[in-house]
């Protein structure tokens, strides 16, 4: 169902992002990724017209959003299309730049 993993907490139950050592909510470290809803709601967009980063001028401009997920916490992702504050969309982690994790959302 879900292609989204993030650590959420074997003690409380809570899901963790961004990743951390502890847990945000009873400062536990059994954190276990696992899979959890990529569902989720935009709250914010901005669009980026230009970056000090050399990489990115290639994929500008680009819009960038807020995402409550339904999994709990609040995530910042790459929007893929035309999306507006208040859509719901879905999330998925890709491979970015130095094999670091880049959230995208899509319309559901």
């Amino acid at each position: 169902m879900s292609s989204l993993e993030l650590p959420a907490c074997e003690a409380c139950g809570t899901v963790q992002y961004p990743v951390r050592e502890v847990c945000v909510r009873c400062l536990s470290d059994r954190l276990r990724r696992q899979p959890v809803k990529a569902g989720g709601v935009i709250l914010a967009r901005t669009v980026l017209h230009r970056s000090m980063d050399a990489r990115f001028a290639s994929h500008l401009p680009l819009a960038i959003g807020s995402v409550k997920l339904d999994a709990g916490p609040v995530a910042i992702a790459i929007l893929d299309g035309d999306l507006a504050p208040g859509a719901r969309v879905q999330v998925r982690a890709t491979s970015g730049p130095e094999a670091r994790t880049v959230l995208h959302a899509a319309s559901e």
